[in-house]
């Protein structure tokens, strides 16, 4: 919960700072800084979501994982890799500026844990 409460005043303050910049004549690549910013944020988030217990508010809340403490574990672990993944993927492609690329990085990583999640609850 400290994450996430740490989350929105540092994306406050980048977003201000950056409007406050360009405001003064500061040219910024807003695409290349957005990426970078989610990157950034789905490593935070990839390397907070296996520690998180469950419950109705934060994580992967699909009526399996929430009815099975052990596949929300290992629901969990695998999305947290997938969301790792996916912002080194989005920091090393935020300077291409393919939106396909950056949208493919920042939706499969919440795709792939809901297929595994599934498909671990119908094994057990």
């Amino acid at each position: 919960f400290r994450v996430l409460l740490w989350i929105c005043p540092l994306v406050s303050l980048f977003v201000s700072t950056v409007i406050y910049g360009y405001s003064l004549g500061y040219d910024f690549d807003m695409s290349y800084l957005c990426g970078i910013l989610i990157g950034v944020l789905y490593l935070v988030l990839g390397n907070f979501l296996p520690t998180v217990k469950p419950n109705y508010t934060i994580g992967f809340r699909i009526p399996w994982t929430l009815n099975d403490p052990d596949n929300w574990y290992h629901t969990h672990r695998f999305g947290g890799k997938c969301m790792v993944i996916g912002g080194i993927i989005m920091i090393l492609t935020s300077p291409l500026q393919n939106m396909w690329i950056l949208l493919a990085a920042a939706i499969v990583p919440y795709l792939l844990p809901a297929i595994y999640s599934y498909l671990y609850y119908r094994k057990s």
